[in-house]
């Protein structure tokens, strides 16, 4: 405790500081470090996945595509047979239907060149197949093949050949059995198989291909969520913290693919809370040391200003002392000399006035004698007014109406002023106040006596009593000429 007592409080306080903000840079450190492991292990595991999915996936796709192809060519090639039928041998509506069902076609039909039905088997071509291949009827187009979205909910494979002279024949394949074999071996039944699994929460696989959909799989079976811009991120999703990374895939001829994976990102979000709570225990430490350092200095600057009050109390009690000391020792001297002197000054003025008694005929002795009482009377004055000076004042002070002190006063000093014809008016008002009363009358005499010496001949000194701002007021007004 000595030593930090002695420490200075300012280096204690840095020393702090830095302490503080070297944990709080070494918290903030490790947090991103931790967090940075977690996000690279996550990417990490999802590149592998999608390494090793890859390869299943583009050759899903590719079997995909050969499928669509074989059907098309399927239908192409029926439809081409007819079409180069001469008119005479075409077949009527009961040869299309062994025909298609020979070939498992879903609909057959000879087309006019207006697209209207001539002969059929099957399903009635809707109005939106045959204004898409109105080209073709007219023998403006070869041939037309038409895909699901023509119809809305409807998995097939539509194709038109133009026959010579005018019309067209229209085959149309149910998707079916390619579509259920695209479900066992396709890239959404891969998809799906792995999404919700091993930490997985959705995949979406795309294509470069211009008319390819992206196929995905959610671990609950809702939507997937756009991408996000940029590299691998953490978000929100459902509830849920998910890691996205989207990596790219080699495909075939040159073609670009990428499988978008989302990982479940509870690993990182606990990293990220980990590293937080010590990120957060870091900066109360830091703020307790803050509180000490603070505590610390403010201690050390009270008690320094309680030295330096208790040095400067005791440095003007020391001062008080020696002037005491010094006043005491001139009051002493001060009535020691008058007192010595008073009495050679009696014995002068009884001289005085014995020669001014035995001259009472006038002359220059007289004169001379009435000069020196008057001189003795003045170094009397002086004398008197040093042996005030040299006397200790009371402290104690008492109630005291001024009115009666101040007329009182005025009685004493009127014979004074009488001599050169001066009137002392009557105190107007009242006013009370705490006071000593020997100090006050010493005060009012003085005033009073300055007013007479002020005053011109035959002049008047007003006094006047009252309160203003809860205090009292005497005011002594002479017709003196005043002071610069």
């Amino acid at each position: 405790m000595d030593a930090m007592r002695n420490v200075h409080p300012a280096l204690f306080v840095a020393g702090l500081v830095a302490v503080g903000v070297l944990l709080a840079a070494w918290a903030t450190y490790e947090a991103k470090r931790e967090r940075e492991e977690v996000s690279s292990a996550l990417a990490a595991e999802a590149i592998l996945l999608a390494r090793a999915l890859g390869p299943g996936l583009l050759a899903a796709e590719s079997a995909m595509r050969e499928v669509d192809e074989q059907i098309t060519s399927k239908a192409l090639s029926n439809a081409r047979i007819l079409a180069d039928l001469p008119s005479r041998a075409r077949p009527d509506s009961t040869a299309l239907e062994r025909i298609a069902l020979e070939n498992g076609l879903d609909t057959l039909a000879i087309l006019t060149r207006g697209c209207q039905v001539q002969s059929l088997a099957g399903v009635l071509p809707s109005p939106a197949v045959r204004e898409a291949i109105h080209d073709v009827c007219r023998a403006e187009s070869d041939e037309a093949i038409l895909g699901s979205s023509v119809e809305e909910g409807v998995e097939h494979i539509t194709v038109a050949v133009a026959m010579e002279g005018g019309g067209a024949v229209l085959v149309r394949i149910h998707a079916e059995s390619s579509q259920a074999l695209v479900q066992r071996l396709g890239v959404s039944n891969l998809l799906e198989k792995l999404a919700g699994t091993g930490g997985v929460l959705y995949l979406e696989f795309t294509t470069g291909a211009i008319d390819a959909s992206p196929a995905y799989a959610t671990w609950d079976g809702g939507e997937m969520p756009p991408a996000l811009p940029g590299d691998a991120a953490l978000r929100e999703l459902r509830g849920r913290p998910v890691f996205e990374v989207p990596v790219a895939l080699d495909a075939y001829a040159g073609e670009r693919a990428q499988l978008r994976v989302g990982l479940d990102g509870r690993a990182l979000e606990r990293a990220s809370a980990s590293a937080m709570r010590r990120t957060l225990l870091v900066y109360i430490v830091l703020a307790v040391f803050s509180l000490v350092a603070a505590a610390f200095a403010f201690v050390n600057r009270a008690r320094s200003i309680e030295r330096m009050e208790a040095t400067r109390r005791i440095t003007q009690a020391e001062a008080a002392r020696r002037r005491s000391e010094r006043l005491a020792a001139a009051g002493a001297l001060t009535a020691g000399l008058a007192h010595e002197v008073r009495s050679p000054l009696n014995a002068i003025g009884i001289a005085a006035q014995r020669i001014e008694r035995k001259h009472e005929d006038g002359g220059e002795c007289r004169d001379f004698a009435g000069r020196i009482r008057s001189e003795v009377r003045r170094l009397e004055n002086t004398l008197r007014q040093f042996l005030e000076l040299a006397q200790p004042v009371s402290s104690q002070r008492e109630c005291v109406d001024l009115a009666p002190l101040v007329e009182e006063t005025r009685r004493l000093l009127e014979v004074e002023a009488q001599d050169r014809k001066i009137t002392l008016e009557a105190p107007s008002g009242s006013a009370a106040a705490r006071v000593n009363d020997e100090a006050i009358r010493r005060a009012v005499i003085n005033l009073i006596r300055n007013a007479v010496q002020a005053s011109p001949d035959g002049a008047s000194v007003a006094m006047t009593l009252g309160q203003a701002d809860g205090r009292a007021v005497l005011q002594i007004a002479d017709r003196g000429p005043g002071i610069e």
